[in-house]
């Protein structure tokens, strides 16, 4: 199961940006970052090396189109995101390239939505519990 963060430009997310969503998640970054520097859990430069790592992709964050693409061989149920860290464009992009997978677009709009979304998580989780 997956909501993927990763490079977009604006598509169809309620809050607007300009450009792409690099700056936008540099600024989360750095909010977690700096608590876990204050409760020294983690030296600034250690957690500096950690967010290059992890988000300097033009991609979905940590992994590339090519890994998505050609060794990813286990079901995804994607959930589409719907915010300027788990972008559309990226979830939709992630569902054109894997092979085994299955896009569950509107999981979050209501509290009905909500609940159908678990029971369709539920679902497709058990239809491989035996087979992982």
């Amino acid at each position: 199961m997956l909501q993927p963060i990763g490079l977009s430009t604006h598509t169809t997310e309620e809050e607007k940006w300009e450009g792409d969503n690099r700056k936008q998640t540099h600024l989360w970054f750095d909010m977690w970052a700096t608590e876990k520097v204050e409760l020294k859990n983690f030296t600034r430069n250690e957690l500096d090396q950690l967010e290059a790592k992890m988000f300097s992709s033009d991609f979905v964050f940590s992994v590339s189109r090519d890994f998505v693409q050609n060794s990813v061989a286990l079901p995804i149920l994607l959930l589409k995101g719907q915010d300027v860290y788990h972008p559309s464009g990226t979830s939709v992009e992630v569902s054109k390239l894997a092979k085994n997978i299955e896009m569950y677009e509107d999981w979050k709009a209501s509290e009905q939505i909500v609940e159908a979304g678990f029971q369709h998580v539920v679902a497709f989780m058990s239809q491989f519990r035996s087979k992982i």
